[in-house]
Order: structure tokens, then sequence, then C-alpha cells
């Protein structure tokens, strides 16, 4: 079915050519941004229809485009708003990411510097750890603990 055939409410339609788009690769092409069609759709919506996007396997320049191509002036009030929001959750978990890293790397290079190689297997758990408190605890624990067995045995 065409999606110029997709019929029902704003609401319906907006989903259904969502839907149909992901499957054919084209959330950024033009039926899934009518505006004119998207302007009818409750703003709840149209938030979920951003945030949705915006976690889909899109070229994320181009959805940024899309979103401020938007004329109408409440849908770009809350596109500009929800994108300003996902801008700064990135950043926040792109800073947390990278606190966690250095901990990881840190533990790591303790370890190290106290016994010459750290073996694969533990470095593995390592970093395969994503709790900050816990890193640094294991950071203090690799300074002080007495033996490679010994800081295994508190991972």
């Amino acid at each position: 079915m065409p999606f110029d055939a997709i019929r029902g409410t704003p609401s319906g339609v907006v989903v259904m050519r969502t839907l149909k788009a992901e499957r054919c690769g084209k959330l950024l092409d033009d039926f899934v941004w009518d505006e004119p069609l998207l302007a009818q759709i409750p703003r709840a919506l149209f938030e979920a229809f951003v945030l949705y996007l915006s976690n889909a396997d899109v070229d994320n320049q181009s959805l940024e485009r899309n979103l401020s191509a938007i004329q109408t002036p409440e849908l770009r009030n809350t596109a500009m708003t929800l994108a300003q929001k996902l801008r700064q959750e990135g950043r926040q978990e792109g800073r947390q990411e990278g606190r966690l890293a250095v901990l990881r790397e840190s533990v790591l290079e303790a370890l190290e510097l106290r016994y010459e190689s750290v073996p694969e297997g533990l470095a593995d758990g390592i970093r395969g750890i994503s709790d900050e408190e816990k890193l640094r605890a294991l950071l203090r624990h690799a300074i002080r603990c007495v033996s490679l067995e010994d800081f295994a045995l508190g991972l």
C-alpha cells in the first residue's frame, strides 16, 4: 500500500506511515514528515514520534535538518525543545561513559604498575563493570591489595 493510501485519523496515519517507513528505511522521507498532518496530531504523540526517530537507525544530521525545517510554530518549538533535551541527555551519557572508561583504565593501570600484567579474564571483568562507585572502590582496592588474587576476590 502506498504511503498516501493510508487512511484514518491523523494520529493513526502518522503511526502507520512511521511503521511502514521504518520497514523500508524511509523514516526521513516526506510522507512521514508531512507537516500539515503532523500539525494535527496531539503534542504527546509528536513528542513520541520525535523520540522514536531519535532512537531509530537514521542519520542524525538528516533528522536534525528535518526538525529544523519545520515551519509550524508549535511543532517547531516542541521539536527544538526535544532536540535540546536529547542533546543534553547525550552529553550527560557521554560524560558518564567517559568517567567509567577513565576509572576502568585507572584500575587496570594501578594493577599493571603493581603486578606488571593483568590476566585477560580479570581485565575483561573490570571492563565489564558499569557502576561508578564499584569502580572507585576497585581502584582503592587495586592500590591497597596484597596480590592479584586478593584483588580478584574483591571483584
